[in-house]
């Protein structure tokens, strides 16, 4: 059972891209990738960092729909839609 978390090699090659993109201006439309073979620590990186930074964390998977997407995004920032909906439905 993993019970702690490990900053090895990878975490800190993750960090340093996320430095660059940290670098290169226009936070607001930056975009980080983060690939590899399976189990490499790929998700409890960015988990770790997400938590480090009090940032959301959404892990996307395979065949992810727009609309799953953004109903688990809300879920995951605490946003409650009902109470902003007006008497039509609409937010």
């Amino acid at each position: 059972m993993k019970t702690g978390f490990i900053q090895n090699g990878n975490y800190a090659r993750f960090l340093q891209a996320v430095k660059a993109v940290e670098s290169r201006g226009a936070l607001e439309s930056s975009l980080l990738m983060v690939t590899g073979n399976p189990g490499i620590g790929k998700s409890k990186s960015v988990e770790r960092w997400a938590s480090d930074h009090d940032a959301l964390y959404l892990r996307a998977v395979t065949d992810m729909k727009h609309k799953f997407f953004l109903e688990q995004l809300v879920a995951i920032a605490g946003i409650d839609l009902a109470a902003q909906r007006d008497g039509k439905g609409k937010v």
